[in-house]
């Protein structure tokens, strides 16, 4: 696997900028963007984005192999990124170049060591919503998914297609999840930046999820 870190090396060296030059544009410690290119600690979204942004580029080009020019992604060659219970692979080279990102997601209390963040123990759902659409295939697992005030249940085999403007979240109902997911634009979407909650997430209220959506579609 191709990690972050390693992209984030080439980068600065291809810009020919020091540890020092990023970390003043970022406020990230020079030791912390060193374990980072070194693939000792799993960078943040908002440090991911500090980052992309001190080298003008956007974030999605940190989850690609700048290196890559082939069609053809090998197994051994997708770029990483792996978070607290999730491990999110890029499925295609320069994704900050195309119109869409194709992503391969493994999520489970073993990923990553078993360490659950502050985060995911504090057993809620995040909902999200962002410009863009999405398409989720159901490898292995099962799921709960929320769209609006809908709820489905997602088992090995299903796909779901939606509008991502409109709030949505889910949580995981297996020890593990395999999804394949297809967004477009190829911006990294937030939702995709953690993972799924358990089986004792909080269930949405429907009425309030009702009204959000309303003024998010009426704007």
């Amino acid at each position: 696997m191709i990690e972050i870190g390693k992209t984030i090396r080439m980068i600065r060296q291809k810009q020919n900028s020091s540890m020092k030059q990023i970390s003043e544009k970022t406020g990230l410690t020079i030791s912390h963007l060193s374990k980072i290119e070194r693939g000792l600690v799993s960078p943040s979204l908002v440090a991911l984005e500090k980052i992309a942004e001190a080298f003008h580029l956007p974030v999605t080009t940190l989850f690609s192999n700048p290196s890559a020019q082939s069609p053809v992604v090998r197994k051994d060659e997708r770029t990483q990124i792996v978070l607290p219970l999730r491990c999110v692979e890029s499925l295609i080279n320069g994704t900050e170049r195309k119109s869409m990102g194709i992503y391969y997601c493994i999520e489970g209390d073993n990923i990553n060591g078993g360490k659950k963040s502050r985060r995911h123990s504090e057993d809620e759902i995040g909902f999200f919503s962002h410009p863009g659409e999405e398409f989720i295939l159901v490898e292995e697992g099962e799921m709960q998914y929320f769209i609006g005030v809908n709820e489905y249940h997602l088992k090995e085999g299903d796909s779901i297609y939606y509008d991502s403007n409109i709030r949505h979240g889910a949580r995981r109902l297996t020890p593990v999840l395999k999804l394949l997911i297809v967004t477009t634009p190829s911006a990294l979407p937030p939702d995709m930046m953690v993972a799924y909650p358990g089986t004792s997430g909080v269930l949405p209220d429907k009425k309030i999820m009702k009204k959000s959506n309303k003024k998010l579609l009426n704007n």
